[in-house]
């Protein structure tokens, strides 16, 4: 036992001369790389937090921060602006723009754009700014007019077939009621040789309402006249409704999406996601009641200033979309 505790004793002092100099960088280094680490943990962190707070999906954050991990460096996950900057980047690359109404398919004429989409988002009054924009478009003047017939089908509710009218009486537009779909492929053979755009408002559907969805979609079973269907969505409405909205309308075959009540939200996440999640893309925008104006086509940078506690550089974004686009045209 006396010999035992003499050894140990030995021991400590041995360990004490131990010399641990060459040691500490690489103790430092240890520190430091742990340091880094709570860095851009806490940079992630954040940026999830702005995503959550802006109501874009689980899956599209997800996206996000997993491509932050795959793109950026670790000194660059540890700057928040670094990782702010590319997120808004990326955010305004998932947004994708139809630009149908200002590209030169839409003055084809004739032609017939009809709305479609569950009830109370607006459809009515969207299809009157419609056209009354056709109207006073620059396109046209007072010897060559644009002309426009309403149409809508909507005969289940009674203030919706009259709203459109007064809308129809005060541009000095006609319009017509068409219940079936023999009522449209009429009105369309009767008319189209005076007509050049036909607007039709269609009835609300529930996504959830699937005999419904089928009537409205068999109404649209005609080859009369070149159509073009876009669904339209209120901007207040949550991801996962967003979701099941497309997805119920896709045998609609819609171009594109009419985005409504922009004004009545801060927050776009939801529609962001939802529509870069299925592919979807923008083509119009409408921010009021009034007609013929609160209805406007928008750029990705439009959209982000909804985007709430970034801070977004405009003019630097501005420059980054502007080269990518130059690039996908070159390519």
């Amino acid at each position: 036992m006396v010999v035992r505790l003499q050894l140990f004793q030995q021991q400590k002092k041995d360990d004490a001369k131990l010399d641990f100099t060459p040691l500490r960088p690489l103790l430092h280094y240890g520190m430091e790389k742990k340091e880094e680490t709570n860095k851009s943990v806490s940079s992630i962190q954040k940026i999830q937090s702005l995503l959550e707070r802006n109501e874009f999906s689980p899956s599209y954050i997800r996206t996000m921060v997993s491509r932050l991990r795959r793109e950026l460096s670790v000194d660059d996950l540890e700057d928040f602006d670094v990782v702010q900057t590319s997120v808004i980047y990326w955010i305004a690359e998932t947004i994708k723009i139809d630009d149908y109404f200002t590209s030169d398919d839409f003055f084809t004429f004739p032609q017939a754009i009809i709305l479609v989409g569950p009830t109370g988002v607006g459809k009515t009054t969207t299809v009157a700014k419609l056209a009354a924009n056709c109207c006073v478009s620059t396109k046209f003047n007072r010897e060559n007019p644009c002309r426009v017939r309403l149409i809508t089908n909507d005969t289940f509710r009674i203030q919706g077939q009259q709203q459109l009218e007064s809308y129809a009486m005060w541009m000095d537009i006609p319009v017509s009621i068409a219940e079936k779909q023999d009522d449209l492929k009429v009105c369309f053979a009767q008319y189209k040789d005076r007509t050049d755009l036909f607007f039709v408002d269609t009835f609300g559907v529930s996504p959830s309402d699937f005999e419904k969805l089928g009537e409205a979609r068999g109404l649209l079973d005609f080859k009369e006249i070149d159509t073009k269907v876009f669904l339209t969505i209120s901007a207040t409405t949550k991801a996962s409704d967003v979701l099941n909205i497309i997805k119920q309308f896709t045998p609609f075959e819609f171009s594109g999406v009419i985005l409504t009540k922009i004004d009545e939200t801060e927050k776009i996440g939801n529609i962001v996601s939802s529509l870069y999640e299925r592919n979807m893309k923008i083509a119009l925008v409408t921010n009021g009641q009034i007609v013929p104006g609160d209805i406007q086509t928008v750029t990705a940078l439009d959209l982000m200033k909804y985007l709430e506690g970034f801070e977004v550089n405009r003019e630097r974004l501005r420059q980054r979309l502007s080269a990518k686009k130059a690039d996908n045209k070159e390519k």
